[in-house]
């Protein structure tokens, strides 16, 4: 046993009993490509292993993805939480893991279509214009210049600024 859980990770036969609409939902996801590969690859192994009276855990997830893509895998966890928002999983209670060992919450396929309004979408902060930076830079040039013609010692800081907004992917215009 090597200190590792034997786990089955063949595909668990579907009972006559589980509901119909997650059959035909997992057909019209995958048919329909209705989620990006990542989310599919999670939401498919949730469907392979889940049972008619148990979910899958984290812990179990990343270890069938890992095996199945010879070793490499990245964290299911993300993509739970955007399938649980996208409403095609849910999460069921909690059990403890065959791998970790540990009380977590389990997983099953809710029989659902993805709901795009559901996912809460996580956006980068925008980006300044490249225009809003260079006059940022003239307009410190134009105050150090000035600064100099008064004979005004600016901050130390300020010049500091200076000199990195200059440095910044070559936007230091000719003076």
């Amino acid at each position: 046993m090597n200190g590792q859980m034997d786990i089955d990770w063949e595909p668990q036969e579907h009972s006559d009993d589980m509901r119909t609409t997650q059959v035909a939902a997992f057909a019209q996801i995958k048919d329909e490509g209705l989620l990006s590969k990542l989310r599919f690859t999670v939401y498919e192994a949730i469907y392979t292993l889940q049972t008619e009276n148990r979910g899958v855990t984290s812990g179990e997830l990343d270890r069938y993805i890992s095996e199945r893509q010879g070793g490499y895998t990245r964290s299911a966890s993300p993509r739970l939480s955007e399938l649980v928002d996208l409403g095609v999983i849910a999460e069921v209670g909690e059990r403890k893991c065959s791998v970790t060992r540990q009380t977590v919450i389990e997983y099953r396929t809710t029989g659902q279509l993805p709901d795009a309004a559901g996912l809460k979408r996580k956006r980068r902060p925008a980006r300044p214009p490249f225009d809003v930076l260079r006059r940022g830079l003239q307009e410190m040039r134009w105050l150090a210049q000035l600064a100099r013609e008064h004979e005004v010692e600016p901050h130390e800081s300020y010049e500091a600024i200076v000199d990195w907004l200059a440095g910044m992917r070559g936007v230091a215009d000719d003076d």
